[in-house]
């Protein structure tokens, strides 16, 4: 078996393109990064659940949402949000230009990806090449593409996908 790769090596964003990148976005200082195509099978409003476990064991810790949103979904991310009163927590930036991505996985203090619909799950094995901790839906090809390297949890249970991302979270 040949797994995929990163072909090329992403840039190491230095500095002045984080804290640019931050500003452009409103990004938080400390955050968790999903950058996904936001549909039913990304599993991002479980995700979101998950995070208002999270969110009050980590102060000031961030949600950042990546990527293109089909409309019927972002409606139930927005209302799963609201519905949690995670406003000011949780940022939506919509698609990004592909030379953003390396700066937010630079910028991230853990990457998450909780899909339970994935093919291969590339922005795993991107993020993990930025040396950034990796939670992932133990499901589909991720357990095999994450191995040890990460920490792993069931898609469908919101306090899983919560410990699992504390556990990559520093301090």
């Amino acid at each position: 078996v040949v797994y995929h790769g990163v072909f090329d090596p992403l840039p190491r964003p230095d500095a002045a393109a984080v804290a640019a990148l931050r500003a452009r976005h409103a990004l938080p200082e400390r955050f968790v990064l999903c950058l996904s195509r936001i549909n039913p099978g990304k599993n991002v409003v479980r995700l979101v659940e998950a995070f208002a476990l999270l969110a009050p064991r980590h102060e000031g810790l961030g949600l950042v949402l990546v990527g293109h949103a089909d409309p019927g979904t972002l409606a139930e991310v927005r209302a799963a949000v609201a519905r949690r009163r995670l406003d000011g927590r949780v940022t939506l930036t919509g698609p990004v230009p592909d030379a953003e991505v390396p700066v937010f996985y630079a910028a991230c203090e853990a990457f998450v990806f909780p899909s339970t619909s994935e093919g291969f799950g590339i922005p795993v094995i991107e993020a993990m090449a930025m040396g950034r901790p990796v939670a992932a839906a133990n499901a589909t090809a991720l357990p095999e593409v994450v191995g040890a390297a990460g920490a792993l949890f069931d898609p469908a249970e919101p306090e899983a996908m919560a410990d699992a991302v504390a556990s990559t979270l520093a301090g």
